[in-house]
């Protein structure tokens, strides 16, 4: 069945570019051997035909799902998350007193037009009331590092760091004149 396989992977990603096809094709082989497998295990092998298993692992490469791994609809790195709900994540720039990744977070078309210019006009002049220290630790996690990633970076615990994420929630919104509610506490 392998050489089947491998035509009919072939022609079911012809329309992506040479880089893309290959990963593509190599994610659906180890789709395909990995039902093949589970279906044996089952002792249902017999039902198994190079064009079923061709079929299903296409799918799973073009919904984002990883082969032999669980897959996160929630996690917003996954790429199986990112194709389910419609969204790409993009590398921000990597100097951290930089903050032109604001207008990429604005080009966002599910955030309200108030909010847009709130945070055009307000983000910058609202990092600067910040120390330096923790204008720095506030960029880390707007831009996406996790508690850990902070926590090391910044030698304080991980504790510390979600409490400073919760004050910074607050001092944005009491920036923004916005009530505060005891659940950002």
């Amino acid at each position: 069945m392998l050489p089947d396989i491998q035509r009919l992977l072939r022609i079911a990603f012809t329309n992506l570019r040479w880089e893309a096809r290959t990963d593509a094709m190599e994610e659906a082989m180890f789709h395909c051997l990995w039902s093949y497998f589970s279906l044996n295990e089952q002792g249902r092998a017999e039902v198994a035909t190079p064009s079923s298993l061709v079929w299903y692992a296409k799918l799973q490469v073009r919904r984002g799902r990883v082969a032999g791994c669980p897959s996160n609809g929630r996690e917003v790195l996954s790429r199986y998350a990112q194709i389910s709900h419609g969204f790409k994540v993009l590398p921000l720039n990597q100097n951290v007193d930089d903050d032109t990744w604001v207008n990429d977070v604005v080009e966002c078309r599910n955030a309200s037009v108030l909010d847009q210019i709130a945070l055009r006009m307000d983000f910058r002049s609202w990092l600067e009331s910040l120390g330096r220290r923790t204008r720095r630790i506030a960029l880390d996690l707007a831009k996406g590092f996790r508690t850990s990633e902070v926590s090391r970076k910044y030698r304080v615990t991980p504790g510390r760091v979600s409490q400073l994420r919760r004050e910074l929630r607050v001092s944005w919104q009491l920036y923004q004149g916005e009530p505060v509610s005891m659940a950002s506490h």
